[in-house]
């Protein structure tokens, strides 16, 4: 059993960075959690984890859709021009600080934050349904 605490500040770990530069992995027999991080020089993650089944390699924002999908789905729903806007703004780098940027000049960031903690919490909720995590919220 993992708590859903667990599991989000796991993710919260690998989502910091880049993809594929932050990883944690999850024993499925105790629930606890293994941090990898070339850039922090933090392993501790088991050999051969990757290829063990009783492991499950915690996902990136990107794994679930909570990236730049994620604010267009949120621009979409608001409607008007914000959509395009939104979509302008990730053409660039930069992007997540001009997002918000616009959200807080329209009176919607905190809209957001509660679109995006929701939305996470289900995603990471039904990730670990599908891989056969038991969590305890």
């Amino acid at each position: 059993m993992i708590t859903y605490s667990d599991i989000e500040a796991a993710f919260s770990f690998v989502s910091s960075a880049p993809q594929y530069a932050n990883s944690a992995f999850v024993s499925r027999v105790t629930g606890e959690v293994f941090y990898r991080s070339d850039m922090a020089d933090v392993d501790e993650v088991p050999e051969d984890a990757e290829f063990d089944d009783d492991f499950v390699s915690i996902p990136h924002k990107n794994d679930l859709g909570l990236g730049r999908s994620l604010a267009f789905a949120f621009a979409d729903g608001i409607g008007g021009e914000l959509p395009w806007r939104v979509r302008e703004i990730f053409r660039r780098r930069g992007a997540y600080g001009r997002f918000k940027d616009l959200l807080a000049r329209r009176g919607v960031l905190e809209t957001w934050y509660e679109f995006e903690a929701r939305e996470t919490k289900d995603r990471l909720l039904e990730w670990c349904k599908e891989n056969s995590l038991k969590v305890e919220e």
